[in-house]
């Protein structure tokens, strides 16, 4: 049967798998077709990440069924500070330390529940449109 593996924000590729097929093995045919490396590869269907060790029958792939890529990137932590920290800071100077740490608080916890209700093809219009500076 066929299925389709996409990249947020980029390429796709049609691919034949059996039931047998473990994820790891899928994971292999696509590294070998959109040249990413496995150890970078999270497969997601149906909001479900996918494990190395099952097959396509037991993750329950239908015929025509669509992947999500996500792929990991090894970022140094020197590179990118950690958000909150640099909104804690930033809220600091005009609240206090106090009034900041519960805006801060109330601000991730609001933000952790709008990102647990998008679909990855909601985070893929949100890229689309609102990244493209980037």
């Amino acid at each position: 049967m066929q299925i389709t593996v996409k990249i947020l924000q980029g390429a796709e590729c049609q691919l034949e798998v059996s039931d047998q097929m473990t994820v790891a093995m899928l994971k292999a045919l696509v590294e070998s077709q959109l040249k990413v490396p496995r150890r970078q590869q999270k497969l997601v269907f149906r909001g479900r990440t996918l494990q190395d060790e099952d097959t396509v029958a037991a993750a329950r792939l239908p015929a025509g069924a669509k992947l999500f890529l996500v792929v990991a990137k090894k970022a140094p932590a020197a590179a990118q500070p950690e958000p909150w920290a640099a909104l804690a800071a930033l809220a600091e100077r005009s609240l206090g330390r106090e009034d900041a740490r519960k805006v801060v608080d109330e601000f991730s916890r609001r933000f952790a529940l709008r990102l647990a209700n998008m679909s990855l093809d909601d985070i893929q219009r949100f890229c689309a449109t609102d990244m493209r500076e980037f």
